[in-house]
């Protein structure tokens, strides 16, 4: 086992491991370790995720924008203005 591997934690590509020159991989990483990577492959990349029932990788899906936080004070405002019929001059 010589060459570049990719390091594979959760069927993601973590890293790409080398062995130091001189050596192999099995020189420098344990055996339970080689376990969890797969050959180099041109084109991916860290992050990308790997499907074992392809053999093959593919690019994350796009990150979703997290919900703006609530504003626990416009839900106040909110609450009053049902409460006095819109009527909002004593909360200013």
């Amino acid at each position: 086992m010589d060459g570049k591997m990719i390091y594979l934690k959760d069927n993601i590509a973590s890293s790409f491991i080398e062995a130091l020159p001189g050596w192999t991989l099995a020189d420098c990483f344990s055996a339970e370790f080689l376990a969890d990577c797969l050959p180099w492959r041109e084109g991916v990349t860290q992050g990308m995720i790997y499907d074992p029932e392809t053999d093959t990788f593919s690019e994350p899906p796009p990150a979703t924008e997290p919900e703006p936080p609530v504003n626990p004070f416009e839900e106040t405002r909110e609450a009053m203005e049902i409460l006095t019929g819109g009527k909002d001059d004593e909360l200013d």
